[in-house]
């Protein structure tokens, strides 16, 4: 049951819903996003139904497998599922790559469509992996929540009984929205009407225990039916496996793999499991059905509160650095729901609340949740998604408006996501306290508040119309920011039609800043037709300027689009005279060359193919009318020719029938004539000469026009141009005689001493010579030879020789371009390099004959390739540059990249500033200090002059001196394809960004302009999208800390994309775990990783450390010598190892003074099952090098390839800690996640 959904850019910058058809016109590659369960799949599949014939639906696993046949008429390819396909591939940061380059083997003419969930999109990461390949952007977008209208639309699919009453009932929750959970309530509402749901957890946990069998006759069966405990425990078993293996689909391999009676999962049950209406095809009907299972089991069969380590084990498995793995992240969401585990909670506590299920959690639960989602806001302002509000509104309760107002400022503060959040939240519920609707009045007034921010407000105080009046007042007399018109969109979608009225529109839109933002005037559309003429009407009024007609906002797609309805109501609401009437009079706020602006998206001509018979009679019918009004005016105003720019929608079938039948004996002969003459153009030709136009040129007696038309005299420059051309031809004619003549009377000899260049001038230019077909051949053929040793003509053919403005360079290129690549191979070593800088020095000029000679030498023979350039460099400096070759020449010599030597060598044909410019281009990062002040020194042009002066204040580090000016030059330097910004240390490639971010620090500074770009315009488009993507974690940690006494516009954007490198790298590393683990895991917990080890260990340390310092046993006194004094470290160390042996002695394998690479390690921990081994390094809290021995030690001497995890064990005997803090400070941040300070408090 398929209907259709709406979707929204991707972008915080506009709210403008569109269609799936609209979508599919703005670009090749679609990229459709969306939430667990939000319709994807439908969407594709619905398109696909109802276009079959030119679309192709392909799940992106079978697309990257097997080869897929396209036949001609396909169109578009749906790619549904890139999420699951990165579940079950190694290496998901790639897979885009591969993606990429499959749909690359697709014609160009073919769009393709994506779908994805969102968490599982890379932003920025995935489309230039799209675009480096395939070389078109994609066009990325949001599926929308189902409206009310939808939901009814889909209740009436599925036949719901009572939809009011079923709407009603669980419209409260949010549930209704969601395809998904929508597609389930309506299951469960069959089965049982008078059922109830309060909680998302109720409503899975429900669909899983009353799923039933698709074979009826087993459900009948006794020894086929499940008990809700068992399909829970065994949907969660499967799913599980399903989470966290990489098996592709649930068949009976699998099940005989993972199938234990003795331990409580008999195959016969997980076949009947398998057998319900959950699976379809051996996979979950919905992966938001595996994630809750999966969570439902770990809850219940892995997490005990009697085995802390229980928690954090769990928790290694979906978390790498603070974040979870993204294919994971809806299972962890359910888990922290169902466990209200703080701890779980606090490292995805935003995923928690909008994908988990937040009805589980009492309010001082929720507002610790809160809490959490702000400190996650601080490494991840950028958090919020904008669809996800429809489980917000049960959060907030006016008893706690203090706490609610307190995080509001908070938010404000912050200037991140949170400040969407809690706003959220709050105007999401229905009865908001008069002192919160009072607090958010005075927020939307205040001055420094962003209008984002303010428009979310507004949905709190909506009911108050005279404030929101008085507000829109407020934005019109300038006292309240709107630049991109948000907040004034926001009031009038408000307050109209109650409190404004239809003539003030106009008026209000007037005030909008923007040309260009998505979405903005949507409210019009809610306008009913035949009020619309007077509103746009005004609208032309007030928008006609001198330069023509300005719409304000969006609304030209609005007028568009009431044109486009004007046409579609002909014959059923409107006459042709109607349209006629209404399209003539908005023509007139129109030069006469300007068309009428009709509404042209693909939904458009969809429905213009649909309606094709009735808008070509309609076009028709307007033409008659305006001929009509031609013949009124008689000729004066109006232009039969010019009708097309009242109506350019469809032509005009009947054009000639209509201006004959228009003619008439009363009218004067002008016009008569003026009608019959196009009449007659516009008849096919084979039509002109029939009986029925003479007979009408007859009656009128205008034989001698219908004589005219039919053997139309030519034009005096028609005769000119065709005698011109005739002439032209006759002179060719003879030049290829004469030619001839000339060449058959000589030698091969004595056309190649006398007629080489005549010869090759067309052939370089890709031009006949003038002469016959066969002398052609002989010609070319004497210009091919020429490099036999017979044939040359020029002594010195060597690459030095290329320096010389010489036309028989321009011969010997022609000549290589006629031989093939293998016989220039067979030349003298001396020609082939000859030949191979001539080509190369030709590569620029356009409209010539081209070779891939140079290719070809670069592959077969690259070090001659370099070799020949760098003579050729030597040679071509020292004669165009003299002053410059001892500047220059020594980067030449260390020069490798065969790209870059050939840019040099074109340079050089040039002049002198233009090989500083393409020198500075390809070296910048390269040249040191001496090397630009000794440039610097030269007279050169004010350009060269700026970039070397530019990279002189960024060596020396003079940062208060580098300014916009140096800013946009070095951005030009930093383009990864064509500069070389990857030389650079990192340190460098950090300072660089570092020094031209702090030349732009405004929002205006950075604001994306849509029209032309200036060179600031550039620099600061280059800064913002990509040139964080130049850098790596570390790079953008190393930029975070040389900012990090700055609050400016990059401030939370370096934050976001150090969160979102963490999180790419946290996918990375997420690897499947093999089926066999993951069963010991369940049954017999048994370590699964080296990391779940390190984790074991840690727990079971930390437990021995709370024993010590319960001290019931008098533990403490063990670590003191008889006269109260401290024991030095090995006997503390000693008594550690003792009571780990007397605890774990069976599971793990502890010995101590064990020797790494000559280095002694304290204790040394290994598993008796694999060989996994973590080293502890022991310290007392005395010990002077207790700050640098986590990394002179643990890490320097101990790690190694097998060993990547280590403990820093401190004896405290201080009895305070404030220590701590610095030692944790002291691990390097690339191995927090590898290292664990645990402190064990000895102190009596």
């Amino acid at each position: 049951m398929y209907i259709d959904l709406f979707l929204k850019k991707h972008s915080n910058e506009t709210k403008e819903i569109i269609s799936f058809n609209d979508a599919l016109q703005e670009s090749r590659i679609i990229i459709i996003l969306g939430a667990p369960g939000s319709g994807k799949t439908s969407l594709l599949k619905k398109y696909y139904q109802d276009h079959p014939s030119r679309t192709k639906f392909i799940k992106i696993k079978s697309f990257l497998k097997f080869p897929i046949a396209m036949e001609d008429c396909t169109e578009i390819v749906l790619l549904d599922g890139l999420d699951e396909s990165r579940c079950f591939e190694k290496d998901e940061i790639f897979l885009m790559e591969e993606l990429a380059h499959r749909i690359k083997e697709l014609p160009d003419t073919i769009k393709v469509v994506i779908t994805c969930r969102e968490m599982d999109w890379y932003g920025e990461s995935d489309i230039q992996a799209l675009k480096d390949v395939v070389g078109n952007i994609a066009n990325v977008y949001k599926i929308q929540p189902m409206n009310e209208l939808q939901q009814k639309e889909l209740a009436e699919l599925y036949s719901v009984d009572n939809i009011e009453i079923f709407m009603r009932k669980f419209s409260s929750h949010g549930f209704l929205s969601n395809p998904q959970m929508f597609t389930m309530l309506v299951q469960l509402y069959k089965n049982n009407p008078e059922k109830n749901f309060d909680a998302k957890s109720e409503l899975y946990k429900e669909f899983i225990i009353t799923a039933r069998e698709h074979n009826i006759s087993h459900n009948r069966r006794r020894e086929y039916r499940l008990e809700p405990d068992e399909m829970l425990k065994y949907v969660g078993y499967i799913a599980f496996f399903y989470m966290f293996s990489d098996i592709g689909e649930l068949g009976g391999d699998l099940l005989d793999k993972i199938c234990d009676t003795s331990n409580g999962y008999p195959k016969e049950k997980l076949e009947a499991t398998l057998r319900t209406a959950l699976f379809a095809e051996h996979h979950f009907i919905h992966r938001t059905i595996a994630e809750f299972a999966a969570a439902m089991f770990i809850q219940k069969y892995k997490l005990s509160e009697s085995c802390p380590s229980s928690f954090l084990r769990v928790k290694n498995m979906f978390a790498y650095k603070g974040k979870v793995a993204t294919e994971l992240r809806g299972t962890y969401a359910w888990l922290c729901s169902l466990s209200r585990n703080n701890e779980f909670i606090k490292i995805d506590p935003y995923y928690q609340l909008v994908y988990g299920d937040s009805s589980l959690f009492n309010d001082q639960q929720k507002r610790e949740i809160l809490l959490e989602i702000k400190k996650y806001s601080l490494d991840n302002p950028y958090f919020w998604n904008f669809n996800r509000t429809e489980f917000l509104s049960d959060i907030y309760d006016p008893e706690f408006d203090d706490f609610f107002i307190s995080e509001l400022e908070e938010a404000l503060r912050l200037n991140n996501h949170y400040v969407y959040l809690i706003t959220r939240i709050v105007v999401s519920n229905t009865s908001l306290s008069a002192k919160m609707i009072d607090f958010l009045k005075k927020k939307i007034v205040a001055k420094g508040i962003s209008a984002y921010y303010k428009t979310e407000m507004l949905e709190g105080v909506s009911k108050d119309w005279a404030f929101l009046m008085e507000v829109l007042d407020l934005i019109k007399n300038g006292n309240i920011e709107d630049g991109d018109d948000v907040l004034k969109d926001k009031l009038l979608k408000l307050l109209y039609p109650n409190h404004i009225s239809l003539e003030k529109i106009p008026e209000w839109l007037m005030i909008y800043q923007r040309s260009w933002m998505g979405g903005h005037g949507d409210f019009l559309y809610n306008i009913r037709y035949k009020h619309k003429f007077q509103l746009i009407d005004r609208i032309y009024q007030l928008s006609k300027c001198k330069t023509g007609v300005k719409f304000p906002g969006n609304t030209e797609f609005f007028i568009k689009e009431y044109f486009f309805e004007t046409i579609l109501k002909f014959e059923e609401v409107l006459s042709a005279f109607q349209i006629y009437s209404i399209l003539t009079h908005f023509k007139k706020y129109y030069c006469w060359y300007e068309t009428l602006p009709i509404e042209s998206s693909y939904l458009a001509k969809e429905l213009m193919k649909k309606n094709s018979k009735k808008i070509y009679k309609l076009a028709n019918e307007l033409f008659s009318l305006y001929v009509d009004d031609f013949l009124k005016s008689n000729g004066e105003q109006y232009e039969i020719h010019k009708f097309r720019y009242l109506f350019a929608v469809c032509g005009v079938t009947k054009w000639s029938d209509i201006l004959f039948e228009k003619m008439s004996l009363n009218l004067n002969d002008n016009i008569n004539k003026k009608l019959f003459h196009f009449a007659f153009c516009g008849l096919p030709k084979e039509n002109q000469a029939s009986d029925n136009v003479k007979e009408i040129a007859q009656k009128f007696q205008f034989l001698d026009l219908y004589k005219k038309l039919i053997n139309p005299t030519k034009e005096e420059w028609m005769i000119e141009y065709e005698n011109h051309k005739i002439e032209q031809e006759e002179k060719h004619k003879n030049l290829i005689i004469e030619s001839d003549e000339y060449f058959k009377n000589r030698s091969d000899n004595d056309i190649v001493d006398k007629n080489l260049c005549w010869i090759s001038q067309f052939i370089y230019l890709k031009e006949e010579i003038p002469v016959s077909k066969d002398e052609q051949k002989r010609l070319k053929n004497i210009i091919k030879n020429l490099y036999h040793a017979d044939r040359l003509r020029f002594d010195n053919l060597d690459v030095y020789s290329l320096m010389e403005d010489n036309s028989i360079h321009m011969v010997y290129y022609v000549a290589c371009s006629l031989n093939t690549n293998e016989e220039l191979s067979q030349l003298d070593m001396q020609i082939q390099k000859y030949i191979y800088i001539n080509c190369i020095l030709h590569s620029n000029t356009g409209g010539i004959i081209k070779n891939d000679f140079a290719e070809y030498f670069n592959i077969n023979k690259s070090e001659l390739a370099e070799e020949s350039l760098k003579c050729f460099l030597q040679y071509a400096v020292a004669k165009k540059a003299p002053s410059l070759k001892n500047v220059l020449l020594p980067y030449f010599e260390k020069e490798n990249e065969i790209e870059k030597l050939k840019e040099m060598a074109v340079a050089c044909k040039i002049d002198v500033d233009y090989i500083v410019q393409t020198f500075l281009r390809l070296t910048a990062f390269q040249l040191d200090l001496k090397t630009l002040q000794q440039l610097e020194k030269y007279e050169l042009t004010d350009e060269n002059k700026d970039k070397i002066r530019t990279l002189i204040i960024f060596l020396e580090d003079k940062k208060e001196e580098f300014i916009e000016r140096h800013a946009i030059i070095l951005s030009k330097f930093c383009v990864p394809s064509r500069y070389s910004f990857h030389f650079l240390s990192s340190d460098m490639k950090v300072r660089s960004i570092d020094y031209m971010i702090s030349c732009f620090t405004t929002p205006e500074s950075i604001e994306y302009v849509k029209e032309v770009q200036s060179d600031s315009d550039w620099c600061t488009t280059f800064l913002r999208r990509d040139s964080f993507h130049l850098l790596n974690l570390g790079e953008m940690q190393e930029l975070q800390v040389r900012r990090q006494n700055k609050n400016d516009v990059w401030t939370h954007l370096i934050t976001h994309r150090i969160s979102e490198l963490i999180q790419q790298e946290a996918d990375s590393v997420k690897n499947s775990i093999p089926i066999d683990n993951l069963k010991e895991f369940i049954i017999s917990d048994t370590i699964l990783s080296k990391e779940d080890f390190f984790i074991d260990v840690c727990c079971r340390l930390i437990e021995l450390k709370k024993t010590i310092e319960d001290n019931r046993d008098n533990d403490k006194d063990s670590f003191y010598n008889q006269d109260g004094s401290s024991k030095d470290e090995e006997c503390c160390r000693d008594i550690i190892l003792r009571r780990l042996k007397d605890r774990y002695r069976n599971d793990l394998d502890m010995a101590k003074e064990r020797y790494e690479a000559n280095n002694r390690v304290d204790i040394n921990v290994r598993y008796n099952v694999e060989d996994f081994e973590i080293q502890i390094e022991c310290k007392k809290d005395s010990n002077r090098e207790l700050y640098t021995s986590i990394k002179n030690q643990l890490i320097d001497k101990y790690f190694s390839s097998n060993v990547q995890h280590g403990i820093y064990l401190i004896f405290n005997f201080s009895g305070h800690d404030s220590f701590l803090e610095r030692v944790k400070d002291s691990i390097p941040i690339d191995y927090e996640n590898n290292i664990e300070v645990i402190c064990i408090d000895l102190a009596k």
